[in-house]
């Protein structure tokens, strides 16, 4: 099996000031071939390290639970030592040991053990692995699959001031989705211009997609956070699959804190062209075909009028039809029907 030249975490780097944090999982593979490099190209330039955290632990059940894991770890372990050969890239697996899930549940959370999942089997523990990892004043945290636009150089130094001036904030991001003219942002909901900055908006919520925060603001600003524990429906469901019944998503958690101590998301285009985030909805095999493609265009941005000020991939770039027929009501309660059975069924090798 392919060997990941892994950084420890005893002797990675003890401090920075700024670092990029990209969070992935096996499953990731087959776009971070494409996108990590786009990351690195985007992003390496405005800070002091980068850390791909690697979360190599498996669900039970659920849409997590994947039967090439093994297949795919080996892929991604290939990728990203290809990628360390030419780029300065650190990469940590996550540590799931108990010293270490102390550690990271005393610096982030006022009472409890952080559950490994969340009670739908998504990541949990792994996202506050990766910003503990991430050992700096900042941490630009994003998933593996984002896209940026504008590609500002001077996006990072604007938001940790901003981070530094205004006690409003718990966390900063890119703007998401690529600015109009008219600078209004489609499909999103409560939110607010800001009354300061041309081009940047507040949000009571953050996503676990891309977000900068500084680890002094958040003792200053928030201290430790609770965790939220989900429904009673929730827990049955994740009874059935198998997941801890313990913590709602991570985002949900930390939306709910945030908001709890009266702070905000800032959306932040920045100076000159700035810098925004796209998000891909889907996976298809078209998708991987064109993406590329696609995050030429999103470099150089030739970005069509119709994809202006929408945070996801629209079907101006890619066209999703095929996947959303997949994604009807009806075809989503059968899936999940199917991942609650493949419950204590063994997984497949890769």
């Amino acid at each position: 099996m392919e060997e990941l030249k892994v950084v420890q975490p005893d002797s990675a780097p003890r401090r920075a000031e700024a670092v990029l944090q990209i969070s992935m999982h096996p499953n990731d593979v087959r776009h971070v071939v494409h996108i990590l490099p786009h990351h690195l190209r985007t992003w390496s330039g405005q800070v002091d390290r980068v850390l791909v955290v690697l979360d190599v632990h498996r669900s039970r059940a659920g849409r997590y639970r994947n039967n090439a894991f093994d297949e795919n770890l080996v892929a991604i372990r290939r990728v990203l030592n290809d990628i360390a050969g030419k780029y300065a890239l650190d990469v940590e697996e996550v540590d799931y040991s108990a010293d270490v899930r102390r550690e990271i549940s005393l610096m982030f959370f006022s009472s409890g053990e952080l559950p490994d999942k969340a009670w739908d089997g998504g990541p949990f523990y792994a996202y506050f692995y990766g910003l503990w990892a991430g050992r700096a004043a900042y941490v630009l945290h994003m998933d593996s699959d984002m896209l940026y636009g504008g590609g500002s150089q001077s996006w990072m130094r604007e938001a940790i001031s901003l981070l530094e001036a205004r006690h409003d904030l718990l966390f900063v991001a890119p703007l998401s989705g690529p600015p109009r003219e008219d600078h209004l942002l489609l499909g999103q909901r409560e939110m607010r211009a800001d009354p300061d900055i041309l081009g940047a908006y507040l949000f009571p919520t953050v996503s676990t997609r891309v977000f900068l925060f500084g680890t002094a603001q958040l003792r200053e600003r928030v201290g430790r956070f609770r965790l939220t524990a989900p429904g009673a429906s929730q827990r049955v469901r994740a009874a059935i699959m198998g997941n801890p019944p313990v913590a709602l998503e991570a985002e949900a958690v930390l939306s709910r804190n945030m908001r709890a101590n009266g702070l905000a998301r800032m959306d932040l285009l920045g100076t000159g062209l700035g810098m925004w985030s796209l998000h891909p909805p889907y996976r298809s095999e078209l998708f991987f075909r064109e993406l590329p493609r696609l995050i030429e265009r999103v470099e150089e941005g030739r970005i069509p009028e119709a994809q202006r000020g929408r945070y996801d991939i629209h079907d101006s770039m890619i066209d999703w039809s095929e996947q959303r027929r997949a994604n009807t009501r009806s075809r989503r309660w059968f899936r999940h029907l199917k991942q609650m059975a493949e419950r204590g069924r063994p997984v497949a090798a890769g």
